[in-house]
């Protein structure tokens, strides 16, 4: 249903026919990963586009549909609600006033409760320009929970280029649900696709049942993966991604997408509600980047030719002979 959304106002990107025709969208602010925060983007570059973002309550916490609600308790008469009973009810004791920031204030994402801070994030994106020139070392790695149960935990597959001062990009966010015999085949993909030196996965099941999947693939399609399994070494998860990735996003040792049309928005959610967040398995597939990455090498200045050397004797000579002149006169 998502996604049949993103494809209707994919659809009006370049405006509409009608000179005068107008589309109104009204929705609910729930997510900053979703499709209303996809509007509230592009209407930053859009002048065809407005965003009128409405919260219950304005910012001293007055309501702003007075007819129908009121803030106090004591406020209330006949019909009206209080919005201090509201808040109220969305209070959990896992993610304190969250759901109220998100579905009643419009801001749908708070890193109150987090080991992360959101300027570590968003002071750490880029765009695909950015990153033409530079060679980078690509790894993948798969948080492995091989299974198509919608109640399952989700497989985490991040692809990081590392460039040659150990900076990551992260180049393709993605969280799948899928059978062991699916994951083989988009291990394929991910190997065709980006290249990467290295594709780690995660030990859970991993000899037992991918290996034995994984050699038959590779005898059917003629051609290895080089596939490494990869092991918690006895850490607890969050401990593994507290080490790994609160020096590197503070520091601004990690880049991700500006402009996303993956899963970073979802890893992006997981980073905001760790540890407590429901969902961590693309955050842990991107600390295990840690155990197989490396730099790439500097790149030197190439070799001169002979010519450019020649050229460069008579520029040198020529300037040399001038000067010399300049003396004598």
């Amino acid at each position: 249903y998502t996604d049949e959304i993103r494809n209707h106002i994919q659809s009006f990107k370049g405006g509409i026919d009608s000179i005068r025709g107008r589309i109104l969208y009204l929705a609910n602010y729930l997510s900053e990963f979703a499709n209303v925060q996809s509007l509230v983007e592009r209407a930053k570059v859009d002048y065809k586009l407005r965003v009128r973002i409405v919260s219950i309550a304005d910012e001293n916490d007055e309501p702003t549909w007075p007819q129908k609600y009121v803030k106090t308790d004591a406020e209330v008469v006949g019909n009206k609600v209080s919005l201090q009973e509201i808040k109220r009810k969305m209070w959990t004791p896992e993610h304190g006033d969250d759901d109220w920031m998100s579905e009643m204030m419009c801001k749908p994402i708070s890193f109150a409760n987090s080991d992360f801070e959101r300027e570590w994030i968003e002071g750490n994106k880029y765009l695909p320009k950015e990153i033409e020139d530079k060679k980078l070392n690509i790894f993948a790695t798969f948080d492995n929970a091989p299974s198509q149960n919608e109640t399952s935990d989700y497989i985490g597959c991040n692809l990081v280029g590392v460039d040659c001062d150990n900076v990551w990009y992260s180049l393709y966010v993605k969280r799948y649900r899928l059978n062991t015999p699916d994951l083989i085949d988009k291990l394929f993909w991910i190997d065709s696709t980006y290249h990467p030196i290295v594709i780690g996965v995660e030990q859970k099941a991993f000899q037992g049942l991918i290996q034995p999947f994984l050699i038959q693939k590779c005898k059917e399609y003629g051609r290895p993966l080089n596939v490494t399994e990869l092991k918690d070494q006895g850490k607890h998860k969050e401990d593994r991604i507290r080490g790994v990735l609160q020096g590197r996003f503070k520091t601004g040792m990690i880049k991700l997408q500006k402009y996303p049309i993956d899963d970073t928005r979802h890893m992006v959610k997981e980073l905001a509600d760790f540890p407590n967040g429901k969902n961590d398995d693309l955050i842990d597939s991107l600390t295990y980047i840690h155990d197989i990455a490396y730099p790439s090498k500097k790149q030197l200045n190439p070799p001169k030719t002979i010519s450019e050397v020649v050229r460069e004797y008579i520029r040198r000579d020529t300037q040399n002979f001038s000067r010399v002149e300049e003396e004598i006169i």
